[in-house]
C-alpha cells in the first residue's frame, strides 16, 4: 500500500518512538503527542511491605483480626477467639502481617475478657 493513499491522522510515531506522529495524508509532520491512554484490567499488586490491605499475602493473620473483631461482638462457645488465637499464631509464623496477626491475637484476648 502506498503512503499517499492513507488518510490524515495520528498514526504511531514511524521513528520507533512512543507516542503518535501527525501524518497530513503526504507526508509525516513534526506534530507529536504521547501514547493514548492504556487503560489495564490487570489486578493491581500491592506495595512491598503492605499487609492491611485485603490483597494482603498472610491470610493467617487477616483471618486473625477478623476472627479477633468477631469476638468481641458475639463469641459463641469462645470460637471466635479460639480461632483468632489460632490464626494469629499462623500469621506470625508468616513473613508480613505481623501487626495484623497480633491485632487479632489481642481482640481474642479481649473477647475472652469481655465475657466475664
Amino acid at each position: 500500500m502506498n503512503e499517499t493513499t492513507i488518510p490524515a491522522g495520528w498514526y504511531a510515531d514511524p521513528s520507533g518512538v512512543r507516542g503518535q506522529r501527525w501524518w497530513d495524508g503526504l507526508r509525516w509532520t513534526g506534530h507529536v503527542q504521547p501514547p493514548p491512554f492504556e487503560m489495564s484490567l490487570a489486578r493491581p499488586v500491592p506495595a512491598a511491605g503492605s499487609t492491611w490491605g485485603f490483597t494482603g499475602s498472610n491470610g493467617p493473620a487477616f483471618f486473625a483480626m477478623i476472627l479477633g473483631l468477631v469476638a468481641l461482638i458475639a463469641n459463641p462457645l469462645l470460637l471466635a477467639s479460639a480461632g483468632a488465637l489460632i490464626c494469629g499464631i499462623a500469621g506470625l509464623r508468616q513473613s508480613g502481617g505481623r501487626a495484623m496477626a497480633w491485632s487479632g491475637i489481642g481482640l481474642s484476648g479481649v473477647g475472652l475478657l469481655s465475657l466475664y
